[in-house]
């Protein structure tokens, strides 16, 4: 067990991202694009990839590991703040997946949206120090 999963008080919360990588995203009047948790759930975006990967985790309970990554950071780019991307991300994980309410779904989950056990990196211009 992930010893980060066993803080759950922090699961929801920006605050239980690492101090030396917390998210740093740009306000929301810099996205492109902007989705509801419902719009997300029903897979109904404009990356056709995206709703595949929706509709695969829906359906059969599990994704690739770079696919999930790259759903995950989707969800972080497409809603307004990285707390709002956490609760959704997580939302649909323990909903959908197969390791849903369990830590190893949640330390993935919290890797591509907060950078749980990554290491800093620079300021990039839609993800910030997220990677």
């Amino acid at each position: 067990m992930e010893a980060f999963s066993l803080l759950p008080v922090l699961y929801f919360r920006k605050l239980g991202c690492p101090p030396s990588n917390p998210p740093s995203l740009p306000p929301p009047l810099r996205r492109q694009y902007c989705y509801t948790p419902a719009q997300l759930e029903a897979g109904q975006t404009h990356d056709q990839l995206w709703n595949a990967s929706q509709l695969q985790l829906a359906t059969e309970g599990k994704l690739h590991g770079f696919l999930r990554m790259y759903w995950a950071k989707k969800i972080l780019e497409w809603t307004e703040s990285p707390t709002i991307a956490l609760a959704v991300a997580l939302r649909l994980n323990d909903r959908f997946a197969i390791d849903g309410r369990d830590s190893n779904g949640f330390v993935g989950v919290g890797w591509s949206v907060m950078g749980v056990h990554d290491m800093g990196w620079t300021e990039r211009r839609l993800m910030g120090k997220i990677r």
